[in-house]
């Protein structure tokens, strides 16, 4: 037995190791995905500051994920729309949540991860305060030429220290 575990390790010794960069990288994003990503985050905005929460969950794929800042996991477009309604009703009636992009970083052919910096304002339970937090999103396309939609999305409220880093 011990022979045979001796030469199996010798054999995965000897075996030529691929780096990951060997694979075939990601194509560079194109213009028009880029254009794609920034009609897609303006619909995102358009739909929060109507309240829309049909609109906005017609963002992700029908099985997407949002995980909510608080650990909150919304899984489904239909979830989505129907447990986005409450708060785009209530709390966020009259908010407006707009997002810079920092981040795009093509991950596979169709695969992008998005980072954003949100602010938030108008949330009832805080009148008068910017809410400030990042968004990440993974965006796929479920064939070559097919639309970016959220896969998965999370989204953090920053930390008063965090803010203060921001020159905010």
């Amino acid at each position: 037995m011990r022979s045979v575990l001796a030469i199996s390790l010798a054999l995965l010794a000897a075996a030529p190791v691929q780096p990951l960069a060997a694979k075939s990288p990601a194509p560079a994003l194109g213009r028009s995905d880029r254009a794609e990503i920034d009609a897609l985050l303006r619909r995102w905005e358009k739909a929060w500051e109507d309240g829309d929460a049909v609109a906005w969950s017609r963002l992700f794929h029908e099985d997407g994920t949002w995980i909510l800042w608080t650990g909150g996991e919304w899984r489904g477009r239909a979830q989505i729309a129907r447990d986005f309604a409450g708060p785009f009703a209530t709390f966020y009636k009259d908010s407006v949540q707009l997002s810079k992009l920092l981040e795009l970083r093509q991950v596979a052919p169709n695969a992008i991860v998005v980072r954003s910096l949100t602010t938030l304002t108008g949330d009832s339970r805080q009148p008068g305060v910017t809410i400030y937090g990042k968004k990440i999103l993974l965006l796929t396309r479920r064939s070559p030429h097919g639309p970016w939609l959220i896969l998965y999305g999370q989204n953090t409220r920053l930390t008063d220290a965090e803010v203060a880093k921001l020159g905010r």
